[in-house]
């Protein structure tokens, strides 16, 4: 049971430093000109409980959502870093490299508005 714990909690740390690293691109480069977008890191979590997911990412101040890619559900994680163009794809950009130093197995959820 407490390994089952730890590893939603590993989440929320990375979800929390992916933020982080959202919130420092968005700022260093505030333009956001381009197509309003909903662009997001997103994590193939297989057998998590999608629930505990959920929170894990609410408690990392960040959203989350299920996708259906080709078959495999994948885990979508919109920081909330502001902006709507160009300054949320380099704010989920960010996010995406902070998950995959940490180990993640990550992708990019692109979808214009």
């Amino acid at each position: 049971m407490g390994h089952t714990i730890a590893k939603y909690e590993r989440l929320t740390e990375a979800l929390r430093r992916a933020r982080a690293a959202a919130l420092l691109a968005a700022e260093e480069n505030p333009e956001d000109g381009g197509t309003c977008n909903f662009d997001a890191p997103a994590l193939a979590l297989p057998r998590w409980n999608e629930k505990r997911v959920k929170e894990a990412a609410e408690k990392a101040g960040v959203g989350c959502f299920k996708w259906n890619f080709y078959g495999a559900v994948r885990y979508v994680f919109p920081m909330r870093a502001g902006g709507q163009a160009n300054s949320r794809t380099r704010a989920a950009e960010a996010a995406k490299d902070v998950l995959e130093a940490d180990g993640w197995k990550t992708l990019m959820y692109y979808q214009m508005d």
